[in-house]
């Protein structure tokens, strides 16, 4: 009776059962800060007009207020204009079930497609992997990144939300190039949509996918398979322009005026260090620990139904490495460190799915070993 869907199931109920304190917690909580400097001209529309589309109105001019005057991340700008205490205060305990849900659904189908479109596994082998990276995600973080990841909006908008959108744009590539006909040019246009707000979100976020889509783009020129993954080049040129927005904004300049950071050079060098110092010392909990372990057995039953041989596994995991490096570095050349617990808790999440990945793929190269050794043995 130890099925797959049995597996899966047992773990979804574990997750969802694990999420009631967090958002039993989310009653209690309350608007602060920039949800009231940022979200009370929304708020003021609504008490006016009573009229959600007068609301989303305000919101975009905001944002390109701010984009002028403040920090080119539009789309974090106009989440951040709308947060749910616009509609009353009593919403605001909707911003724990966003965050979590959108975490929650992005991670998911990420997943489904890197490991069922990709590697041909198990749908249900599939899900119970992404339900434990969402336990190690949401339950092992540190409490001062849950506190501004989950319950506090404008923190967890700018965040944790766009990490999600670039989850879910992700998995919106993969499907754009495996799907046929009207659902993959509804894949494409979503992953354009979606590819065009990842790239205006905060600027840790957008160098990360930049950094990754640019990788992409040279095993695919290095392959000389355009042919198959041609169709990536209009959600990547969407992503693009959004991100140049980003970066090329007027309020940047004008933010970084009262910002202490640090060269180009030293950011980088720094940000390695920052990354290897709460690697070891804060991320890699005994609860991170065990669930990666967990995670090996279901990413060696998912490796038996792909040919791909998982070439060159520690340039893969050194990867894996830079990639997290590469996310503390904009607040390390912007502001000098990264001690916010929003920018804790989103640097954590890519940790945990970088590190999850990696022990797939470290993974996937031993079983392809000892299937090639034991075909050799066999001849």
């Amino acid at each position: 009776w130890i099925t797959p869907k049995t597996v899966a199931f047992c773990l979804c109920i574990f997750y969802v059962l694990s999420l009631i304190p967090l958002l039993w917690i989310a009653w209690y909580n309350y608007p602060s800060a920039d949800d009231y400097s940022i979200g009370s001209d929304c708020h003021q529309v609504w008490m006016a007009t009573h009229n959600v589309f007068a609301v989303i109105w305000q919101g975009i001019v905001r944002s390109a207020e701010d984009w002028l005057h403040w920090m080119g991340y539009f789309t974090s700008n106009f989440l951040m204009a709308i947060p749910p205490s616009t509609f009353g205060e009593r919403w605001y305990v909707l911003t724990t079930w966003i965050m979590v849900g959108m975490l929650s659904f992005s991670t998911i189908y990420l997943f489904h497609g890197i490991f069922v479109r990709l590697f041909h596994a198990d749908r249900y082998v599939s899900l119970s992997a992404a339900i434990l990276v969402l336990i190690a995600s949401v339950q092992c973080m540190c409490p001062q990144g849950r506190v501004e990841a989950f319950y506090w909006y404008s923190g967890a908008a700018n965040y944790v939300f766009v990490h999600s959108l670039s989850l879910l744009f992700y998995g919106l590539l993969i499907a754009s190039v495996f799907d046929k006909g009207k659902k993959r040019i509804w894949d494409v246009v979503v992953a354009c949509l979606i590819g065009f707000l990842t790239g205006g979100g905060n600027q840790m976020t957008a160098l990360n996918v930049a950094v990754i889509l640019l990788a992409v783009t040279g095993i695919i020129i290095w392959q000389k398979r355009w042919k198959k993954y041609g169709i990536l080049r209009i959600p990547m040129c969407f992503f693009y322009s959004g991100f140049f927005l980003n970066v090329a904004a007027p309020g940047n300049w004008v933010r970084a005026q009262g910002a202490n950071g640090m060269s180009p050079v030293k950011a980088v060098l720094v940000s390695f260090y920052e990354c290897l110092d709460r690697m070891m010392g804060e991320w890699t909990v005994w609860p991170v620990i065990v669930i990666m372990i967990a995670l090996v057995p279901l990413f060696w039953h998912m490796a038996e139904h792909t040919d791909f041989r998982f070439p060159c596994p520690l340039l893969a995991v050194g990867g894996g490495f830079c990639l997290v490096s590469a996310m503390v570095t904009p607040s390390v050349f912007a502001v000098g460190n990264m001690e916010a617990g929003r920018l804790q808790a989103l640097c954590y999440l890519m940790y945990v799915l970088v590190l999850a990945l990696s022990v797939g793929y470290v993974t996937g190269w031993a079983r392809k070993k000892q299937e090639k050794a034991g075909t050799d043995g066999i001849s």
